[in-house]
């Protein structure tokens, strides 16, 4: 199926997740389950949850990236004995690119200290990928660095692979764009949401995301679906280019 479709699939099922959410909402409402006298809930008390299953979406993602490349590194090996663990890594820095070999290629330079940023970055999303780590300014703050980081260097992977690709003998596309750019998107909503918890501004963008116990309970379960929802999309295209 292509990517697209897929795509337009996930889109569709966010849709009726949502409906889902808000019949059980109400249900739950209705049986004294969720908050029925009116109370409010600020972006500190559901955003952990979100900033946490943001970068749990992308962790999962990255793992899969570095899986997939582990797993056409294995199938190359025969002929790529020599650099196979250098090309692995350089594959991963290249993101959108798999490289069988990079011996004697001025690419290894820039994509091998990418490979192994990304491969330690991946434990450290998987760690904020708890919402206890977001209650905490100080820790939330770390997590912050950890999100700024993981952006920058995806975004870095976007402006250099095709380039890599041409240059490097053996080198080809993975066909993992579109995960990517989920991971990208992922990655930028826990930026965006890490620095609410961490900073508290804009200060009027705050006092808006204050709602009620059962729209925090609706946005909370929707988002957290959505990031599941497309995180599988992620897997499963990025495994179908392969």
């Amino acid at each position: 199926m292509h990517a697209h479709s897929v795509l337009m699939l996930a889109a569709a099922g966010v849709v009726w997740l949502f409906v889902a959410v808000v019949v059980a909402a109400n249900l739950l409402q209705r049986r004294g389950r969720i908050a029925t006298d009116g109370g409010r809930r600020t972006v500190r008390d559901y955003g952990p949850i979100l900033a946490a299953a943001c970068s749990g979406g992308a962790a999962v993602i990255h793992v899969a990236v570095v899986s997939s490349h582990a797993a056409q590194s294995v199938a190359t090996v025969a002929t790529t004995a020599g650099g196979a663990p250098i090309a692995f890594l350089c594959s991963i820095g290249a993101g959108g690119a798999h490289f069988s070999s990079v011996a004697g290629s001025a690419a290894a330079g820039t994509f091998l200290p990418l490979g192994i940023l990304s491969i330690g970055l991946v434990p450290l999303q998987g760690a904020w990928a708890l919402p206890a780590m977001w209650r905490r300014a100080s820790v939330a703050r770390a997590g912050l660095l950890v999100a700024l980081s993981a952006l920058v260097l995806a975004v870095v992977q976007q402006l250099l692979a095709p380039a890599a690709t041409v240059q490097v003998a053996g080198a080809t596309t993975t066909g993992s764009d579109v995960s990517a750019g989920i991971a990208l998107f992922f990655e930028l909503a826990l930026l965006s949401m890490a620095a609410l918890l961490v900073w508290g501004r804009p200060r009027r963008l705050v006092a808006r995301l204050e709602v009620t116990s059962l729209d925090a309970w609706i946005l909370t379960a929707v988002a957290v679906g959505a990031i599941a929802i497309f995180g599988a999309t992620a897997l499963l295209t990025n495994h179908a280019g392969h």
